[in-house]
């Protein structure tokens, strides 16, 4: 896979998590966080932008509105198609994770 392909797909997991689209995987998710914050560095312009703008602690604690926004504006700038969700209106499933926090 491309540079640019690991971005898309790493995106692409991180909306589905986030729209519930998919039951969000926590090492899925989290692996893909790592490849945007890795990847970015191998890019530049508006993908860069994007990126870096998901990635921005400003971003983060806005709050699951704002990280969705910025996901989806990170998923336009990598030509990814929007999914057929409808417009999603409540808190996104990622960060409702029941998942327990391995230890160790």
């Amino acid at each position: 896979m491309t540079p640019t392909d690991n971005l898309r797909h790493a995106t692409v997991t991180i909306r589905r998590a986030a729209t519930g689209i998919a039951t969000a995987n926590p090492f899925d998710v989290a692996a893909a966080h790592n490849q945007l914050a890795l990847g970015r560095h191998a890019t530049a312009g508006a993908v860069r932008d994007a990126i870096d703008h998901y990635l921005d602690d400003d971003t983060w604690h806005r709050g699951p509105l704002a990280i969705l926004a910025a996901i989806t504006h990170l998923a336009h700038q990598l030509d990814i198609p929007n999914p057929d969700t409808g417009h999603i209106t409540e808190q996104a499933t990622l960060f409702d994770l029941d998942h327990p926090v391995p230890s160790g």
